[in-house]
Protein backbone atom coordinates (compact mmCIF):
# COMPACT_ATOMS: atom_id res chain seq x y z
CA UNK A 1 0.00 0.00 0.00
CA UNK A 2 1.13 3.52 -1.10
CA UNK A 3 -0.49 7.35 -0.33
CA UNK A 4 0.92 9.90 -2.31
CA UNK A 5 -0.07 13.67 -1.65
CA UNK A 6 -1.34 15.70 -4.68
CA UNK A 7 -1.68 18.47 -4.09
CA UNK A 8 0.79 20.18 -2.02
CA UNK A 9 0.93 23.87 -1.44
CA UNK A 10 4.62 25.74 -1.48
CA UNK A 11 5.53 27.69 1.52
CA UNK A 12 9.23 28.92 1.00
CA UNK A 13 11.19 30.14 4.38
CA UNK A 14 14.16 31.91 4.47
CA UNK A 15 16.26 33.40 6.98
CA UNK A 16 18.50 36.68 6.02
CA UNK A 17 22.14 37.21 7.80
CA UNK A 18 21.31 38.39 10.92
CA UNK A 19 23.69 41.78 10.24
CA UNK A 20 20.81 42.66 7.16
CA UNK A 21 17.90 41.92 9.39
CA UNK A 22 19.50 44.68 11.74
CA UNK A 23 20.34 47.48 9.45
CA UNK A 24 16.92 47.08 8.08
CA UNK A 25 15.44 47.45 11.45
CA UNK A 26 17.29 50.20 12.36
CA UNK A 27 16.18 52.06 8.90
CA UNK A 28 12.57 51.23 8.51
CA UNK A 29 11.81 51.59 12.60
CA UNK A 30 12.29 55.41 12.83
CA UNK A 31 10.40 55.49 9.36
CA UNK A 32 7.70 53.91 10.44
CA UNK A 33 7.33 56.41 13.40
CA UNK A 34 7.54 59.12 11.08
CA UNK A 35 3.94 57.85 9.43
CA UNK A 36 0.58 58.76 11.07
CA UNK A 37 -0.80 55.72 11.66
CA UNK A 38 -4.75 55.63 9.84
CA UNK A 39 -7.12 55.20 12.95
CA UNK A 40 -10.09 54.89 10.38
CA UNK A 41 -9.53 51.38 10.38
CA UNK A 42 -7.97 50.20 13.74
CA UNK A 43 -7.92 46.37 13.10
CA UNK A 44 -4.66 46.54 11.26
CA UNK A 45 -2.02 49.51 9.92
CA UNK A 46 -0.78 49.11 6.20
CA UNK A 47 1.11 52.21 4.76
CA UNK A 48 0.00 52.21 1.41
CA UNK A 49 0.09 56.10 0.34
CA UNK A 50 3.02 56.74 2.48
CA UNK A 51 4.93 54.79 1.20
CA UNK A 52 8.40 53.63 2.53
CA UNK A 53 10.80 53.38 -0.43
CA UNK A 54 12.54 49.97 0.65
CA UNK A 55 14.18 49.36 -2.42
CA UNK A 56 16.11 53.18 -2.32
CA UNK A 57 16.93 52.51 1.42
CA UNK A 58 18.02 49.03 1.57
CA UNK A 59 18.69 47.12 -1.97
CA UNK A 60 20.40 44.56 0.11
CA UNK A 61 17.15 43.75 1.36
CA UNK A 62 15.40 43.72 -2.28
CA UNK A 63 18.18 41.47 -3.38
CA UNK A 64 17.49 38.51 -0.77
CA UNK A 65 13.75 38.76 -1.97
CA UNK A 66 15.29 38.39 -5.26
CA UNK A 67 17.20 35.41 -4.32
CA UNK A 68 13.75 34.24 -2.39
CA UNK A 69 11.76 34.62 -5.24
CA UNK A 70 13.99 33.29 -8.13
CA UNK A 71 14.51 30.17 -6.27
CA UNK A 72 10.72 29.81 -5.30
CA UNK A 73 9.72 30.44 -8.98
CA UNK A 74 12.46 27.06 -9.81
CA UNK A 75 10.47 25.18 -7.80
CA UNK A 76 7.39 25.92 -8.29
CA UNK A 77 7.00 27.33 -11.80
CA UNK A 78 4.84 30.26 -11.23
CA UNK A 79 4.85 32.58 -13.76
CA UNK A 80 5.15 36.50 -13.15
CA UNK A 81 4.72 39.01 -15.50
CA UNK A 82 8.44 40.27 -15.53
CA UNK A 83 6.84 43.70 -16.79
CA UNK A 84 5.08 44.43 -13.31
CA UNK A 85 7.11 46.00 -10.64
CA UNK A 86 7.34 44.97 -7.16
CA UNK A 87 4.08 46.16 -4.99
CA UNK A 88 5.27 46.33 -1.14
CA UNK A 89 3.97 47.94 1.43
CA UNK A 90 4.59 48.30 5.47
CA UNK A 91 2.52 47.72 8.00
CA UNK A 92 3.14 47.71 11.73
CA UNK A 93 0.95 46.13 14.41
CA UNK A 94 0.06 46.95 18.09
CA UNK A 95 -1.60 45.01 20.93
CA UNK A 96 -4.95 43.96 19.48
CA UNK A 97 -4.48 44.51 15.69
CA UNK A 98 -5.52 42.30 13.39
CA UNK A 99 -5.09 41.15 9.49
CA UNK A 100 -8.94 39.39 8.46
CA UNK A 101 -8.20 35.98 6.31
CA UNK A 102 -8.01 37.21 2.66
CA UNK A 103 -5.43 36.59 -0.57
CA UNK A 104 -3.69 39.31 -2.57
CA UNK A 105 -4.87 37.41 -6.53
CA UNK A 106 -5.05 34.40 -8.45
CA UNK A 107 -1.73 34.40 -9.96
CA UNK A 108 1.85 35.51 -8.66
CA UNK A 109 3.26 34.94 -5.56
CA UNK A 110 3.01 37.13 -2.71
CA UNK A 111 5.25 37.47 0.67
CA UNK A 112 5.86 38.43 3.92
CA UNK A 113 9.24 39.75 5.65
CA UNK A 114 9.64 40.62 9.36
CA UNK A 115 11.38 43.58 10.18
CA UNK A 116 11.00 42.99 13.40
CA UNK A 117 8.37 40.73 15.78
CA UNK A 118 8.04 39.51 19.54
CA UNK A 119 6.41 36.50 21.39
CA UNK A 120 2.99 38.88 21.61
CA UNK A 121 2.68 39.13 17.82
CA UNK A 122 0.27 37.87 16.11
CA UNK A 123 1.45 34.95 13.80
CA UNK A 124 0.82 34.54 10.18
CA UNK A 125 -2.01 31.72 10.11
CA UNK A 126 -2.33 30.26 6.13
CA UNK A 127 -5.56 28.29 5.11
CA UNK A 128 -6.15 24.86 3.48
CA UNK A 129 -6.52 25.30 -0.28
CA UNK A 130 -9.30 23.11 0.13
CA UNK A 131 -12.27 24.46 0.64
CA UNK A 132 -14.30 21.25 2.11
CA UNK A 133 -11.71 19.88 4.67
CA UNK A 134 -13.39 21.71 7.74
CA UNK A 135 -16.88 18.86 6.75
CA UNK A 136 -14.15 15.81 6.84
CA UNK A 137 -14.28 14.26 10.98
CA UNK A 138 -11.14 12.92 11.54
CA UNK A 139 -9.76 11.17 15.10
CA UNK A 140 -6.75 13.36 14.51
CA UNK A 141 -6.40 17.22 14.40
CA UNK A 142 -2.34 17.29 13.57
CA UNK A 143 -3.43 14.74 10.33
CA UNK A 144 -1.81 16.69 7.30
CA UNK A 145 -4.25 15.33 4.98
CA UNK A 146 -7.16 17.71 6.68
CA UNK A 147 -5.43 20.72 8.57
CA UNK A 148 -7.68 23.66 8.06
CA UNK A 149 -4.23 26.09 8.70
CA UNK A 150 -1.10 26.57 10.00
CA UNK A 151 0.78 29.54 11.96
CA UNK A 152 3.48 30.94 11.04
CA UNK A 153 5.66 32.51 14.48
CA UNK A 154 6.72 36.09 13.70
CA UNK A 155 10.51 35.82 13.21
CA UNK A 156 12.70 38.81 13.05
CA UNK A 157 14.51 38.35 9.55
CA UNK A 158 12.67 35.91 8.26
CA UNK A 159 11.02 35.66 4.75
CA UNK A 160 7.61 33.89 3.32
CA UNK A 161 6.60 33.32 0.00
CA UNK A 162 3.65 31.69 -1.14
CA UNK A 163 1.21 31.95 -4.11
CA UNK A 164 -0.93 34.53 -4.46
CA UNK A 165 -4.17 32.67 -4.13
CA UNK A 166 -3.49 30.91 -0.77
CA UNK A 167 -5.50 32.67 2.00
CA UNK A 168 -3.79 33.65 4.79
CA UNK A 169 -4.57 36.45 8.21
CA UNK A 170 -2.89 38.07 10.90
CA UNK A 171 -3.49 37.03 14.39
CA UNK A 172 -4.30 39.13 17.09
CA UNK A 173 -1.63 40.66 18.91
CA UNK A 174 -1.39 40.91 22.35
CA UNK A 175 -0.13 43.49 24.98
CA UNK A 176 3.21 45.06 23.98
CA UNK A 177 3.17 43.59 20.45
CA UNK A 178 6.02 44.74 18.33
CA UNK A 179 5.26 43.39 14.56
CA UNK A 180 6.65 45.13 11.86
CA UNK A 181 6.52 43.93 8.17
CA UNK A 182 6.88 44.48 4.67
CA UNK A 183 4.28 42.52 2.19
CA UNK A 184 4.55 42.11 -1.30
CA UNK A 185 3.31 40.62 -4.63
CA UNK A 186 5.06 39.72 -7.54
CA UNK A 187 1.34 39.28 -10.28
CA UNK A 188 1.40 36.71 -12.59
Amino acid sequence: MNIESYFPVPVLHHNIDSQLADKVESIIVPKIKELERNYENTQFTDYFENKIHVHELLPELIDEWVKAISYFRSVTSINIDENQPLQYWTQDYKEGDTHPVHHHSTGGISGVYWVRANDAAGDLRLHTTNPLSEYVKVTNNENPYFTLNTDIKTEKGKIVLFPSYLKHEVLKSNADAIRTTIAFNLLG
